[in-house]
């Protein structure tokens, strides 16, 4: 079994995204489709999924390009399983999800840190890598 090498870690941050973009109180359902999407491997969906409650800054474009070049590394391999491992709250205004998803030889990671503001929570970063060790060791944003 082995990892794919890094493919990237971003916190990208630009003013160019989805204007529809809506904070969620509801962040569990959110991470539940977010996880889902990420098994389906394709950035399409991803990043739909993404953009529903992005900060107007996040580059979708940038992010999706990411991914595409993280999905081409992993190959032709069909997803097996995906899951929320390790999320992490920082008092009641940030918090990290992570997850995984497990290719036949390979493991692809997401971690998402979502920031709590008066409408709700919406995603600011978003850390892709195929080393558990970046995801889990991944900055806060600033």
């Amino acid at each position: 079994m082995r990892t794919a090498p890094l493919i990237a870690g971003l916190g990208l941050v630009c003013l160019c995204t989805a204007a529809s973009a809506e904070p969620t109180d509801d962040v569990p359902g959110w991470a539940q489709r977010f996880t889902q999407a990420a098994l389906k491997s394709d950035p399409d969906v991803i990043v739909q999924i993404i953009a529903e409650i992005s900060d107007p800054r996040l580059n979708i474009n940038g992010l999706k390009a990411v991914i595409q070049g993280a999905l081409k590394v992993i190959g032709p391999e069909i997803p097996e399983y995906s899951e929320q491992f390790g999320e992490k709250d920082v008092g009641s205004f940030a918090k990290r999800i992570n997850v995984s998803v497990r290719y036949s030889n390979n493991f692809l990671f997401y971690s998402v840190v979502l920031a709590r503001g008066q409408r709700g929570w919406q995603l600011v970063q978003v850390s892709i890598d195929g080393n558990l060790n970046k995801i889990l060791d991944a900055p806060w944003p600033t």
